[in-house]
């Protein structure tokens, strides 16, 4: 006998088949707000090492070393979170391929899925008619994704270049 949640993963799978751009909206969206959860919380801990370093540690560019040391590793964190943001959308898409029965192997979906979210397009595993439209629109969802990721990035150095300066500057 098989539990609800299977068969209702097996509903997926012919419902994928049936409307794979649907599924595919559905997705960017989900990973959307997935990314702007983690933006939220990079957003958040900038917020809070800001009012932080500027009281407790004293950010000042007459102190250069001090101040390489606070760029890099606020710099690094926006990274690495922005990274682990990437991954998991990754993975929620390879979720869908894997439930969605197009691999039998969560690695393999998770493979495929990093190969279609960063464009890289190695083309060596495919997957069936009608779900391949699928990897065109997760394409397109990473590369919106990361373009948001780069302007958070681009708004940290902004802020990390201008904390040191005295205002009106």
């Amino acid at each position: 006998m098989m539990s609800a949640g299977l068969t209702s993963l097996m509903g997926l799978a012919e419902f994928g088949a049936e409307h794979p751009v649907s599924i595919g909206i559905l997705m960017t969206a989900v990973t959307v707000i997935e990314h702007s959860l983690f933006m939220a919380l990079i957003t958040w801990l900038l917020l809070l090492l800001e009012r932080h370093t500027r009281v407790q540690l004293g950010f000042d560019t007459s102190k250069p070393i001090r101040s390489f040391l606070i760029n890099v590793s606020v710099m690094t964190g926006v990274v690495v979170l922005a990274m682990i943001s990437h991954l998991s959308q990754i993975s929620t898409w390879a979720l869908l391929f894997y439930w969605g029965g197009q691999f039998e192997d969560y690695n393999i979906s998770f493979y495929h899925s990093a190969v279609n979210y960063t464009t890289l397009g190695y083309g060596d595993i495919v997957m069936a008619w009608p779900w391949n439209v699928l990897g065109a629109i997760e394409a397109g969802n990473g590369v919106l994704m990361f373009g948001v990721s780069t302007a958070i990035i681009f708004a940290l150095v902004t802020q990390v270049f201008n904390l040191g300066r005295p205002h009106g500057t």
